[in-house]
């Protein structure tokens, strides 16, 4: 079995992150917080979003081989398509299933964030701007998710929310600039085919600055990160990635950058989640 590869399908650093912003949920929203439910939570998030990429890539297959996407497993050839689609069919239904073990309003969610996602992989990506905002709200659902299990939500929960939900649409709207031909084959109505490229870069760029300036607030309100350092720290590691990647956009020509600003823009999503994390535990 080619794990390595397995990864790559799943995007598995994706689903530890999704993973730790229910955990990061649950411990800023205040509530009562109980082992099992938590762990469940984080195995909602990580099994859902596993089985949502596996799917994806499944799906857009064709698409990926024209934009020459050679970081995709199914690509190159390491795994069959049908080990994508067996992958979701399973994880996804287990995904749900420990939600069940939560509350009612966790499985809700989860049900429903779960079938938008086969929905978007199937259909809704084709739409563009509503497929963003979509992938944008499973980036940010996570950190509500961890409030759903405690059955309490709070402003820096919400906050939270609102910082990784601009964060992901930008990152959607630029990944079109760097799709823009293979989308082409899907009909896929990105905000680069329907608007053009230097619209798609202002709107990712916008995005990106509306994150930065929501970041410092759970700092400046009276919560659980009030006046943390820790957490200031990796935010301002993040908003400095997310302030070059605003500029490079807005700056450069083409497009031929793209796939490596998405990288750095990742690393800044991460180092955010990791000031999200530390700051609620210490």
């Amino acid at each position: 079995m080619n794990y390595r590869a397995l990864w790559e399908l799943t995007r598995f650093e994706h689903a530890l992150m999704y993973g730790f912003a229910v955990l990061i949920g649950a411990i800023i929203s205040g509530g009562e917080l109980h082992r099992v439910p938590v762990i469940s939570g984080m195995l909602t998030a990580i099994f859902v979003e596993m089985g949502t990429f596996a799917l994806n890539d499944y799906f857009d297959l064709e698409v990926d081989r024209r934009n020459e996407r050679y970081d995709r497993p199914l690509v190159r050839g390491d795994l069959k398509p049908e080990v994508a689609l067996y992958l979701g069919i399973i994880t996804i239904p287990l995904g749900i299933l420990f939600s069940a073990f939560i509350n009612i309003y966790c499985f809700l969610v989860a049900l429903s964030v779960a079938l938008l996602g086969v929905y978007y992989d199937i259909r809704m990506k084709e739409f563009g701007i509503a497929g963003n905002l979509y992938i944008a709200f499973s980036m940010a659902i996570p950190f509500l998710f961890g409030g759903f299990i405690t059955l309490s939500l709070t402003k820096s929960l919400l906050i939270l929310f609102l910082i990784a939900f601009t964060a992901g649409f930008g990152r959607e709207v630029m990944k079109g600039i760097m799709d823009i031909e293979g989308d082409a084959l899907r009909n896929v109505r990105s905000v680069a085919r329907v608007m053009g490229i230097g619209a798609a870069k202002r709107i990712s760029a916008s995005s990106y600055l509306l994150a930065i300036l929501f970041s410092p607030v759970p700092f400046l309100l009276p919560g659980k990160y009030h006046g943390d350092l820790l957490y200031l720290f990796f935010i301002i590691l993040s908003d400095l990635l997310f302030l070059k990647a605003t500029f490079e956009l807005l700056k450069k020509e083409g497009i031929d950058f793209i796939r490596k600003l998405r990288k750095e823009t990742l690393y800044a999503t991460l180092f955010g989640l990791i000031g999200f994390l530390l700051g609620a535990v210490f």
